[in-house]
């Protein structure tokens, strides 16, 4: 821990998800119950059909179908849906570094005032994460990854000899006022 630290507070039930496989698990679990997938397509259109489907227009084919969901992220704003207001959100640069400690080295998720760790078993410690409005860049700082890996130092200085296995970008989409869009349109 750090020499600096002043309190912590331990949450024994705090967590963390691998995105990538839950987002794997939950398409497999929808394809076992006949959901179809269209991804990377460049949707531009959603709009109704006069006998109660959908279609879903891109710049190289239409499909349609009984129900079709929005999951497009930052990206949802570029998408006409007909009948509904442009979906009000906007791209927000996420950038994160793995380390790569010894495992066990850390076994709780840990934040502080700059950012949070979370470790996992093979010893990697993911380190995040910057919050910044640069429209659709998904490009990494150099600036970023200095002040992520001085923040993991901080709350833990045994990450000072962990190297950098990796530095990822996203972009999360920011609606008006902060929490998830969910619900039919």
């Amino acid at each position: 821990a750090s020499p600096g630290a002043k309190g912590a507070l331990l949450i024994p039930t705090h967590g963390y998800v691998g995105v990538t496989a839950l987002t794997l698990a939950a398409m497999d679990a929808a394809r076992k119950l006949y959901a179809r997938f269209k991804s990377e397509t460049g949707a531009i259109r959603i709009s109704t059909l006069p006998n109660g489907r959908v279609a879903v227009k891109t710049s190289h084919a239409t499909w349609e179908a009984d129900r079709v969901v929005l999951a497009a992220g930052s990206w949802s704003s570029h998408i006409t849906v007909e009948g509904a207001d442009t979906v009000p959100v906007k791209p927000i640069r996420g950038q994160l570094l793995q380390l790569q400690a010894a495992p066990g080295a850390m076994t709780r998720v840990v934040w502080g005032p700059g950012g949070y760790l979370v470790p996992w078993v093979d010893g990697s410690v993911l380190v995040g994460s910057t919050v910044e409005d640069v429209g659709f860049d998904e490009s990494h700082t150099d600036e970023a990854v200095t002040r992520l890996r001085d923040m993991a130092v901080s709350l833990v200085p045994s990450l000072a000899a962990a190297p950098t296995s990796e530095v990822r970008t996203g972009l999360r989409p920011k609606g008006p006022d902060d929490v998830p869009m969910l619900g039919p349109s």
